[in-house]
């Protein structure tokens, strides 16, 4: 039987070499340009081992990699766009396909396996289902085995195997038991918690709504409602823009320098996820307070930062602002 082999994706460069004497272990190297969710990128003239690519590729970026792929000799390849299959067809090197969530059952896998070394298993199977499919495959597959992407995605049964290799006492169990069960009463919920400003004629309020109705995790949203007491009438970003015909503009400068002052949007992702959720359009500030503080903007989750980041807020001086309020 062929020795099993560990991938090790490179997170770090100060790792490299003690990976590199470790017996039975091949490095794999995110590749510049071509991968997201990952702290560290290689250019094609670094990598010594397997090249990663887990992003979905146009035309054009399709023929860059083909360009790439054509000039350097990498060992192998990670990948879960199906359309690079046709540009590594015909080359000598180690294809392993990663599908993430689609990689569930042995049928699939023996399919894609007619076009690849290797397939990556799916990380939602519990430990059981992952042997089956192991022991069935026509070809060595390759099983996610540590990192956060493992615990992130690993959550189907995540909570009853835990509890099941470790033998929790009955106390902790029960307590186990009532979060797994599909009750209504525990399971779904809608909570709306609200914070009021009162600034001179306006009163403005901001709902901070969390819900859950199925899924890998709670939804939360940030809505704001703002008032004139003496028009009696509701303000909203359109009313902002009269005043100040450039307020949009002036908001995404205020916001990109004030987000780039902060670690948390040095990944080069999620710097650009804040750039395209700054950009100066309506959407991107619909949500704000009028204060004695100045105009507070609310970002929601997903809008310049993944999920568990969380929301945002900031506070933006009246007289950096046209508003006359």
């Amino acid at each position: 039987m062929e020795k099993m082999k560990k991938l090790v994706t490179v997170t770090s460069e100060t790792i490299i070499d003690d990976l590199r004497n470790v017996p039975d272990i091949v490095l794999v190297y995110p590749l510049k340009s071509f991968c997201v969710g990952y702290p560290l990128e290689f250019a094609a003239d670094k990598v010594d081992g397997l090249v990663l690519v887990n992003r979905i590729l146009d035309d054009n970026d399709l023929d860059e990699l083909d360009c790439i792929l054509k000039n350097n000799d990498f060992k192998g390849i990670v990948f879960d766009d199906l359309g690079i299959i046709d540009l590594v067809k015909d080359k000598d090197m180690q294809k392993i396909l990663l599908l993430d969530h689609l990689a569930t059952n042995t049928e699939s896998i023996n399919y894609y396996l007619e076009y690849v070394d290797s397939v990556v298993v799916s990380n939602d199977l519990t430990k059981d289902e992952i042997v089956n499919i192991v022991s069935n495959a026509n070809k060595p597959l390759v099983v996610n085995v540590f990192g956060l992407k493992t615990l992130m995605y690993s959550r189907r049964l995540l909570l009853s195997n835990y509890q099941e290799y470790y033998k929790l006492n009955k106390v902790i169990t029960e307590n186990i038991n009532y979060y797994l069960k599909d009750n209504t009463d525990n399971y779904y919920f809608l909570y709306i918690d609200y914070k009021d400003y009162e600034y001179k004629e306006y009163i403005s309020i901001v709902l901070y709504i969390s819900y859950f109705t199925g899924g890998a995790h709670p939804n939360y949203e940030i809505k704001t409602i703002n008032y004139n007491k003496n028009t009696n009438k509701f303000i909203d970003i359109d009313d902002l823009i009269n005043r100040d015909k450039d307020i949009l503009n002036k908001l995404s400068i205020y916001s990109r320098e004030y987000f780039s002052n902060n670690d948390m949007f040095n990944d080069k992702v999620v710097f650009d996820m804040m750039i395209d959720g700054t950009k100066s359009i309506k959407d991107n500030y619909k949500y704000f307070n009028i204060t004695s503080d100045g105009l507070i903007i609310y970002f929601n989750r997903y809008q310049i930062a993944p999920y568990y980041y969380g929301d945002y807020s900031i506070t933006i001086p009246y007289n950096y602002l046209d508003l006359s309020i």
